[in-house]
């Protein structure tokens, strides 16, 4: 399976659930997250790793509510 975007409303609010290959990376409210992954574990064995720090090759970073950065610095550095 390659890789997907899903995307779900619960209570007027979006979850938005990145796939690819094993990994998956999900955005929303703290409750939808939360949901989800009570759901996931209902179903699965699956590993919380928190919040995203590193997705293929690229470094995220974030502040809550007002913004996200996302950039490949390191993998430009290493080569």
């Amino acid at each position: 399976m390659d890789g997907g975007l899903y995307v779900r409303s619960v209570g007027g609010s979006p979850i938005f659930v990145l796939v690819y290959v094993d990994d998956l990376v999900i955005a929303g409210t703290d409750e939808n997250i939360e949901l989800v992954l009570q759901e996931l574990r209902a179903k699965f064995e699956i590993k919380d790793l928190g919040p995203v720090t590193d997705l293929l090759h690229m470094d995220v970073s974030y502040v809550l509510g007002q913004a996200l950065w996302i950039s490949q610095e390191t993998a430009s550095i290493s080569c």
